[in-house]
């Protein structure tokens, strides 16, 4: 598998084809970014109103990293394919502090201008098995092109509590930096995931306490 996408990776033309279209991604990840700051500002200036981003990070996919995703998912390697079944190569997460704030988010960035949500996947309310919990937002960027006018690009948003995304950052050091897919290991991942989940349940309470002592 290692060897196929390095001979992949080698494919001129489609590299030259991905590297117009992540210019295309970065420049909506771009504008989407800006507009949820400017969201976000707005928020702060009002004392009376609380902040419910802990931060927001974006990134564009790696050209290897999506043909390795088109291998796995035995999707078509063309740019056409990519860019009709690759709908994270650019993405963009946000963190909060509390699990309660995750939806919070998702309803602000309903109401900014120009961040059209098209897909969601809630996997806070419907953790995945091995207990990755997340919720994912299918959202599409105007963005304009002097040769081709206006067009949409898609990107994921990616909400998550602090908790959650301490979890899949050890299953990515485990799986993927460590190249460790021991089945055993899943069960290991879903005990985390319940510890972490009642660990956000006491955070929820602590925060909202008025007296603690």
């Amino acid at each position: 598998m290692a060897k196929k996408s390095s001979i992949l990776s080698d494919n001129s033309i489609l590299q030259y084809q991905f590297d117009q279209y992540a210019t295309e991604c970065q420049s909506a990840l771009d504008l989407a970014m800006v507009r949820i700051e400017n969201a976000r500002r707005i928020i702060t200036m009002d004392p009376s109103k609380y902040d419910p981003f802990d931060r927001i990070e974006g990134r564009i996919k790696t050209f290897d990293s999506t043909v390795k995703k088109c291998i796995r998912k035995n999707y078509d390697l063309s740019i056409d394919a990519i860019k009709k079944n690759v709908l994270d190569v650019a993405g963009i997460r946000i963190i909060t502090i509390f699990q309660d704030e995750i939806e919070q988010v998702a309803t602000l960035l309903a109401k900014i201008p120009g961040i059209n949500i098209v897909s969601r996947e809630d996997y806070v309310k419907n953790p995945k098995d091995n207990g990755y919990s997340s919720l994912h937002l299918g959202v599409q960027v105007e963005i304009y092109s002097p040769d081709e006018g206006s067009k949409l690009i898609p990107i994921e948003v990616q909400i998550r509590d602090k908790s959650m995304n301490l979890w899949a950052s050890v299953e990515h050091i485990v799986k993927y930096k460590k190249n460790n897919h021991d089945p055993e290991a899943e069960t290991y991942f879903k005990k985390m995931s319940e510890i972490l989940t009642a660990f956000d349940e006491v955070a929820m309470q602590l925060r909202d306490y008025d007296k603690i002592g």
